[in-house]
């Protein structure tokens, strides 16, 4: 009988990379004018790395304590970010605000002892927490598509980093060197796929400002 091929889980390949990383990258330059609790920098590869650690990542808590403040509206950065983690994702399951049927904190010390997808998963729900949630946030997207004219650029819009002969288009976050690739003939949504030096995996495209 064939041995049976192991697949492990690689947060390359996983759009909710590109989705936090484009999140933070956004809404950077207007965070000190907004009012909003600034993120921390990063790389695609640095979240990476953040995720696969099981014990306490510098990063990882810069990151949770910026979403947290952000989505509940703290001019202060929060203390305990995962029992403020877990209290708000209670709130959320309760109020049948998230995709969630149970807190994964609960049978857990913290949040770094959670498996990495569970991590990923998280941090994309905070994601949509802020876009649905934080006042400044919401500020700064009425700001931009109010008042930017048509032959304007908005910097929260994004635009093909450029095109190649099969017309699919490329897409770069920030100053990361990671480019994201639109396939094309997709009939339901569209798909996306990532790359760093010239490999690419497939990803599913999630509009960062779907979840206004």
């Amino acid at each position: 009988m064939p041995a049976t091929e192991t697949i492990q889980w690689s947060p390359q390949s996983q759009w909710e990379i590109a989705f936090v990383f484009a999140f933070t990258t956004t809404f950077q330059p207007e965070a000190r004018q907004a009012g909003l609790y600034p993120f921390p920098k990063f790389q695609p590869e640095d979240l990476e790395h953040a995720l696969l650690q099981t014990e306490e990542s510098d990063l990882m808590d810069q990151i949770l304590c910026s979403f947290l403040s952000n989505a509940l509206n703290r001019k202060k950065g929060v203390d305990g970010c995962s029992r403020t983690l877990q209290e708000l994702i209670t709130t959320k399951i309760k109020a049948f605000e998230c995709d969630l049927t149970e807190n994964p904190l609960l049978n857990h010390n913290n949040f770094h002892s959670l498996a990495p997808e569970v991590k990923l998963n998280l941090l994309r729900l905070l994601v949509e927490w802020q876009l649905q949630d934080c006042v400044n946030i919401h500020s700064v997207i009425d700001t931009y598509f109010k008042n930017v004219k048509k032959n304007q650029t908005n910097p929260l819009e994004f635009v093909p980093f450029g095109y190649d002969s099969k017309k699919r288009a490329y897409f770069q976050f920030g100053d990361s060197a990671w480019l994201w690739r639109e396939k094309t003939g997709i009939k339901n949504g569209f798909q996306w796929e990532t790359g760093k030096n010239e490999s690419f995996y497939g990803i599913q495209l999630v509009n960062i400002l779907s979840a206004v």
